[in-house]
């Protein structure tokens, strides 16, 4: 007699396993909302006593992925498919790094008061990158991505205040 065929074919266990990595991978501790009206605007003057950093996510890759985003540790943000946000930051000296299911590498920059930053999170499978964007660029991006805000984060962040000024590496 014949033993029945298994309920879960090699093919069938492989697409749900792939399926439960990749809902895994966006579960995420931090939520985003939309603002119509970015608390740091992206584009036009800059603030003179510090500087402007704004990260986009102009791709629809990682759509699950919500990226938290650190400037020297300091939780400044997150990116999902089609948002970015901005900040701003003491001159000097500042690392940003991206975490939750990305493999860019830390991007570190030495920022000058009046300075306007952008970056653009790119997102390759298997080749994430930080990198900075043109001020054309970021004109594109703006019109089509969401400015988004974190509305919550784990406890160990902090409240999150969006006008709050991103400190420099101490010499």
């Amino acid at each position: 007699m014949r033993s029945p065929p298994p309920l879960f074919g090699a093919p069938l266990a492989f697409a749900w396993l792939v399926a439960s990595a990749f809902a895994a991978m966006g579960c995420s501790s931090y939520a985003l909302r939309p603002v119509a009206q970015p608390p740091v605007p992206a584009l036009g003057p800059p603030r003179p006593d510090v500087a402007t950093v704004c990260l986009f996510r102009p791709t629809s890759l990682g759509a699950l992925l919500t990226v938290p985003v650190r400037d020297n540790g300091q939780l400044v943000g997150a990116t999902s498919a089609h948002s970015y946000f901005c900040w701003h930051a003491e001159p000097g000296r500042h690392r940003i790094s991206v975490a939750g299911g990305t493999d860019a590498s830390d991007r570190t920059l030495t920022l000058a008061a009046g300075e306007r930053v952008h970056l653009q999170h790119e997102i390759n499978i298997g080749n994430d990158a930080l990198r900075i964007a043109s001020e054309a660029e970021a004109a594109e991006y703006a019109g089509e991505c969401e400015y988004n805000v974190v509305s919550e984060a784990p406890a160990e962040d902090g409240p999150l205040n969006p006008l709050r000024v991103a400190r420099a590496q101490s010499q």
